[in-house]
């Protein structure tokens, strides 16, 4: 569907069973027309709430069988192997945001696009993956920006890419999206301010996924014991975020920064800690809108009508395109999943970031026994969600919903920037 600036195609993966695989070569394969993008941006979005979408390595397939264990442990908490499918399927993702270049995805020499299949149940139907690509109205609206870390960790960077794409000023409404090309890092959005933040975030993704998982069940531990753990965090945080402009600025809340993180001791081979990041300006017709939702308590809550009621008028005259959510807050998230599964995304993640860690060891203490959980659960859950359009509607699965994740006690007001694009 479509042509021109926005085109749309419906793909159906079937994986053989349960496992993760590496799809890349099979989405170049069933959407020729991408070799004819020069520039742009591809959001994949998989209609599913047992399945996920991720970019990691694309060689060891041993990678991938340790990734699957992994997962199985962090969600190991669930009541049921149905709840553990949700749980993993929020914490790795159902929607990405893929740069565009030359023709393929602008990935770096070692990534490629997993699909990650939790129950094997997708039968003769398979898994519907919805590839919307934008193109950019200028090649010069990309640029690849080389980042040092000073060590492993968290660090805002945010006044590294300030500057942005040169057709970021002119920029009225539209996305900007960053994705770093490598495995073993990954990029974020939290706090700006209190550095003990990012050093309670790096105390947590070590517990999360803790390096003696090395000798328990890793089988790729050939490049030292940080990697494996370093590609799973990459997965569980993510390598792509795609942030609203307006007016030329990126709609961060004022808490809000861009954290690279660095999962390598020594960076990747021994390389050091630079890595490359890969901005690319979605600056196709645009409309906007800021919403504030309100959360009833802590917990999953399920928001698609109000994210519908916003923006519904302006999706109807879309025959396909993207929606973009945006949730300016640094302790709540956004995630799509069965519209069931509330609940069981609330327990997931109390298990995986559990508040007695303020008790032992986390510095950022001062606003409360939920305060720095609700960053790492933000992290780890995400605040940036991409939507497919077509005819005018969102593009879900059946079952599937939009959730406000609310990580603090009580009940809270978050501010969600919703930009519309497509033709």
């Amino acid at each position: 569907m479509g042509t021109g600036r926005v085109l749309q195609r419906l793909v159906t993966l079937k994986p053989e069973k349960k496992g993760i695989y590496l799809m890349t070569r099979k989405i170049y394969e069933e959407i020729p027309e991408l070799k004819n993008v020069q520039a742009g941006t591809a959001n994949l979005f998989l209609k599913s709430t047992d399945a996920a979408l991720t970019i990691n390595e694309n060689a060891d397939p041993t990678v991938r069988t340790d990734m699957e264990g992994a997962l199985e442990r962090i969600a190991s908490s669930a009541k049921s192997p149905e709840d553990a499918a949700r749980a993993k399927t929020s914490l790795v993702g159902v929607s990405l945001d893929v740069p565009i270049h030359d023709g393929k995805f602008g990935f770096g020499t070692w990534q490629g696009l997993y699909l990650c299949d939790f129950t094997g149940q997708a039968g003769e139907a398979g898994r519907e993956l919805v590839v919307t690509i934008t193109k950019t109205s200028n090649v010069r609206d990309t640029k690849n920006i080389t980042v040092k870390a000073p060590s492993r960790g968290c660090h805002l960077v945010t006044d590294r890419f300030e500057g942005g794409v040169p057709g970021l000023a002119e920029c009225k409404v539209g996305l900007l999206n960053f994705c770093i090309r490598h495995t073993s890092a990954s990029l974020s959005i939290n706090e700006n301010a209190d550095p003990t933040v990012r050093t309670d975030m790096e105390a947590a993704l070590n517990r999360i996924v803790p390096e003696s998982w090395n000798a328990d069940f890793f089988e790729h531990t050939f490049e030292g014991p940080d990697d494996m753990p370093a590609h799973v965090k990459s997965t569980i945080i993510g390598a792509s975020y795609s942030v609203p402009i307006k007016n030329g600025r990126l709609q961060f809340g004022t808490w809000q920064g861009l954290y690279l993180n660095e999962h390598r001791d020594v960076g990747g081979f021994g390389g050091g800690h630079s890595r490359e990041v890969t901005m690319t300006l979605q600056n196709a017709e645009a409309v906007q809108k800021s919403v504030t939702l309100t959360a009833p308590s802590r917990g999953c809550h399920d928001v698609t009508a109000e994210i519908l009621k916003a923006v519904s008028s302006e999706m109807s005259k879309i025959k396909i395109g993207v929606v973009n959510c945006f949730i300016q807050h640094t302790s709540a998230s956004l995630t799509v999943n069965d519209m069931k599964s509330g609940a069981c995304l609330e327990a997931m993640l109390n298990n995986v970031v559990p508040e007695r860690w303020n008790d032992e060891f986390f510095q950022h203490t001062y606003e409360g026994p939920d305060d720095m959980p609700g960053h790492v659960k933000s992290t780890l859950m995400g605040v940036s969600l991409s939507l497919p359009i077509t005819d005018g509607q969102l593009a879900l699965a059946a079952n599937q919903a939009i959730f406000l994740c609310e990580h603090r006690n009580g009940r809270s007001n978050r501010t969600v920037v919703i930009t519309v694009q497509g033709i």
